[in-house]
């Protein structure tokens, strides 16, 4: 059986769907009914059918080469498919012929006659917009109401999109010197895409969703003049919601990222759904920056660096410190920070401060972030439970007091400030690890007993106060595990992986996995080992970065042989061990001890310089390799093992360069090179 095409004098043939505009997100007018005729073409691979110029407040579907139908049977198998010419495209009216197709019987046509019918359809988040165009019909599924087929008469019917048109008009003043390279549409939580069924005529979302689209166009245009760009959504009642336009600009090879919020509304199928949109630093979300130099590595960070260091006076009783907590990188991953407080605090000869029950930490955050986004710690105060003290840990939330970051809070004396160590073509080295209270030629002059010492077969770690970094890890640990258990300190043992974004949300968490990595998805550029840069999990303050290998194997070799030491074994308390530099006259490496973290019973054990062949800590036997120190490198030696300079006593000091033996589960000292 065939079906007569219309003669050309017919215009009642198939007529892309005219849509409403739908500015601000707010028409509940429904579309002109578009009709055709039934006849016959080719199969087509795809579609993409664009959207005309507005005329008389509809927008009209404009039918383009390859484009596709299908009719559907009411029982699923197909009558046949279409396809548009290229002599036909253009226009909104396009009409075809269908050979053999059963008449009297009850049919939908599908568009695009790629998708399925009765099945799950994939709406994707991630579309692309051609130069001239704006390749909707790719991401779109419209469907007819049931028809009867005929021979007698053309048959016609109507074409309704199931999921909404956004159309997002994006002008800038400030960025016009920029490049427009991509356009998100983005409403945390909400179905926005993904999988879908039609069922009783609207769009059911899947189990599979995601709460954005990003366009990115195949050309970057320039914002020298207005640029639309349209994409493709399942229709949401977006009512009360945080709604951002993200932009991503691109000038110089560098990226700029400026998201813009509005109010949410209802997004309707089968209407454009319009947003004007003007970029500008004042227009902009204000509690996010766009172009942090840092590598993100796909993720995101909080504030300028993740560690911040102050000066203070010594006997001092009041110091307070301020910085900056706006997110940066991926913004699709980030919240508003709107609460802070102190997580951890760590002081000599002191131990850990007991939480909980104290003033130092609380569960429920009682910081407010200002403002203009910055928070104020005390690092000394009258009261020794609410300040960071010589280092600390501050945390801060959403508005839902979910963690999203933490810093560290690093302090020194400013009569022995922090200053950089000229190791020539190796670079400035900070002249201490990362919480290490004084500096090396400090601590040499000092009377205070900073020494590790043994009671009882206990390890008392008073000396340096260092923090250990698990390797590729922002957030540090301190002290032994029995001055943590001790305390009572919020920090906790895993005996499993976690994520990037766990371990982010739980600093506090530090894993105990036997001899192994601490992150389901091992990046060997977490310290930008690979990539040369600092990236968003480096532990350094602004200006510094996680050393590369190269000085560290200098400071192992001593004209060729291993580095003499400056040990004293004789005595129980031992005051200061250390290695000279040998590219830096009167720069000194300490020894700090290292976190064992070799499983629950013994997490945070520091193994010390301690010349014994084993030593038992918390009723645990240790391994009889004790090691002096250990410095961790921005390199991995593979998926499990960091690289680190490693000094051990076995029967008699012995110098290693660790890297091919050192777990990065072990909790490790690092000292900063600058930038």
């Amino acid at each position: 059986m065939k079906i007569l095409a219309l003669s050309a004098a017919v215009v009642a043939a198939c007529q892309k769907p005219e849509m409403e505009d739908k500015s601000s997100l707010n028409s509940n007018t429904d579309p002109e009914a578009q009709y055709a005729t039934v006849t016959f073409a080719a199969t087509a691979p795809g579609t993409k059918v664009s959207i005309g110029d507005k005329e008389n407040g509809k927008y009209p579907g404009l039918w383009e080469a390859g484009d596709a139908v299908k009719v559907v049977y009411s029982d699923g198998s197909e009558a046949g498919s279409a396809t548009v010419e290229a002599g036909e495209a253009g226009n909104n009216i396009w009409g075809f012929t269908l050979e053999n197709v059963q008449v009297g019987v009850q049919a939908r046509v599908v568009y695009p006659a790629t998708a399925g019918f009765g099945t799950a359809v994939t709406l994707p988040s991630a579309q692309t917009q051609t130069a001239g165009g704006s390749s909707i019909g790719k991401y779109s599924y419209a469907l007819s109401e049931e028809i009867t087929t005929t021979a007698d008469e053309p048959v016609k019917f109507t074409l309704n999109y199931f999921n909404s048109i956004i159309k997002i008009n994006l002008k800038s003043t400030q960025y016009a010197a920029y490049d427009l390279k991509s356009v998100g549409f983005f409403s945390r939580g909400a179905a926005l895409a993904g999988e879908f069924t039609v069922a009783d005529g609207a769009l059911v979302a899947g189990e599979t969703t995601q709460d954005r689209v990003i366009v990115t166009l195949s050309e970057p245009a320039s914002l020298e003049s207005e640029q639309t760009v349209w994409m493709t959504a399942f229709p949401a009642d977006l009512t009360d919601k945080e709604v951002y336009v993200v932009a991503t600009l691109e000038k110089d090879d560098k990226e700029l990222v400026v998201p813009v919020e509005f109010a949410g509304a209802p997004l309707l199928a089968n209407k454009v759904n319009s947003l004007d949109v003007e970029l500008s630093s004042e227009k902009a979300v204000q509690w996010y920056v766009g172009d942090d130099p840092r590598n993100m590595l796909g993720y995101y960070a909080y504030g300028a660096a993740n560690t911040v260091t102050v000066s203070k006076t010594l006997g001092a009783e009041d110091y307070t410190t301020t910085f900056e907590v706006k997110a940066r990188g991926d913004f699709y991953q980030v919240s508003e920070p709107v609460k802070w407080d102190i997580l951890t605090k760590s002081e000599r000869n002191s131990g850990l401060i007991k939480c909980g029950s104290s003033a130092v930490y609380s569960e429920t955050p009682r910081g407010t972030v200002s403002e203009t986004y910055t928070v104020n710690p005390k690092i000394v105060s009258g009261n020794y439970y609410d300040s960071t003290g010589n280092w600390g840990v501050v945390a801060i939330y959403d508005k839902d007091n979910n963690l999203i970051w933490s810093f560290m809070i690093f302090s020194y004396y400013n009569d022995d400030p922090i200053e950089d160590v000229d190791c020539g073509t190796y670079g400035k080295f900070m002249d201490r690890a990362l919480g290490q209270k004084l500096s090396a030629s400090a601590l040499a002059k000092t009377d205070v007993n900073y020494s590790m010492s043994y009671n009882s077969g206990e390890i008392k770690p008073h000396f340096t106060q260092v923090a250990y970094f698990q390797w590729g890890r922002k957030d540090p640990f301190m002290m032994d595990g029995k001055s943590v258990r001790d305390a009572g300190f919020p920090y906790q043992p895993v005996t499993s992986r976690m994520s990037v974004e766990e371990s982010v949300a739980a600093p506090y968490k530090i894993v105990t996995v036997s001899d192994n990595d601490w992150c389901t998805v091992s990046n060997e550029d977490f310290w930008g080992g690979v990539s040369n840069t600092k990236t968003a999990f480096d532990p350094c303050p602004a200006g510094y970065r996680v050393p590369k290998p190269d000085l560290l194997r200098q400071i192992d070799n001593y004209n060729g042989n291993p580095n003499p030491r400056t040990l004293d074994l004789s005595h129980d308390v031992i005051p200061l061990n250390y290695v000279n530099n040998p590219k830096a006259s009167g720069d000194k490496w300490i020894f700090t001890g290292f976190l064992y973290c070799q499983n629950e019973n013994n997490t945070w054990v520091n193994i010390t310089s301690k010349g014994t062949s084993s030593i038992t800590v918390d009723n645990v036997v240790q391994n009889g390799q004790q090691p002096g120190y250990l410095y961790w490198a921005n390199t991995q030696s593979n998926a499990t093992k960091g690289n680190g300079l490693y000094y051990t006593y076995n029967s008699g000091w012995t110098s290693l360069f660790g890297g091919k033996n050192v777990f990065k589960t072990r909790g490790a000292a690092v000292r900063c090179v600058k930038e």
